[in-house]
């Protein structure tokens, strides 16, 4: 009868680099999983932006044309209407940017956090 001469030490030996490669597949599978998350969030975000940038253009465009004229070709509009409308439309875009910038940095948080986790899945 041949002995067996593989110790335990050996057999752990044998299997180590298998499951290596399983663990290292399973944390990219879960790392991909959450990356997908957290951009699917950040695009349903930047949509809810992008709806209120459109609703605030609107809104602006409706006050000029609501401030003059508009069945005339070369409507004339109050300096002061003017001088509203570009106070309104600088105020919104810094308020739509400031929002934009606000979602992409929890977005970046959220993937720092994520990559924290790693060491945890195994």
């Amino acid at each position: 009868m041949i002995e067996n001469s593989v110790s335990y030490g050996q057999c752990e030996l044998l299997w180590w680099r298998y499951r290596s490669v399983s663990r290292a597949l399973l944390r990219t599978h879960h790392d991909t999983a959450a990356f997908a998350q957290i951009n699917r969030a950040l695009i349903e975000e930047l949509d809810g932006i992008r709806r209120r940038e459109q609703d605030f253009v609107l809104d602006v465009s409706e006050k000029l044309f609501a401030a003059g004229d508009v069945s005339r070709r070369d409507v004339d509009l109050e300096p002061e209407a003017v001088d509203e409308a570009y106070r309104a439309a600088i105020a919104g875009m810094r308020e739509l940017s400031q929002a934009v910038a606000d979602a992409h940095v929890r977005s970046i948080e959220a993937l720092w956090r994520q990559s924290g986790k790693r060491s945890t899945v195994a």
